[in-house]
């Protein structure tokens, strides 16, 4: 009753069963990062808001700076969420196999 790696990754159950696990974490990913474009959105709106109530002009550069920034950060968020998932893919991978 010993599975190998070749039988786990030509049965289709199992082939399913991931499918549906790599959907799962594409979705939380993109859910995150919905929210967060949604922020980022909402902060520029009220930013541009604050400078038409105040009168000052808005300095198009510096809002242009301003969300080079914000997408950099994001991008750095991504990336450290898809290394994070694949840390613990890996990890539970090792527990697995130092089971068996």
């Amino acid at each position: 009753m010993e599975l190998s790696i070749n039988d786990i990754l030509t049965d289709p159950t199992f082939i399913k069963v991931g499918i549906v696990l790599a959907i799962l974490i594409a979705l939380a990913i993109f859910k995150k990062l919905f929210k967060l474009v949604l922020i980022l959105i909402a902060s520029l709106i009220i930013y541009i808001a604050y400078l038409a109530y105040t009168g000052e002009e808005i300095d198009t550069k510096k809002v242009k700076k301003q969300i080079e920034k914000s997408l950099d950060d994001a991008k750095e968020k991504v990336e450290d969420a898809l290394d994070d998932i694949k840390d613990i893919d890996t990890k539970k991978l090792k527990k697995k196999l130092d089971k068996k």
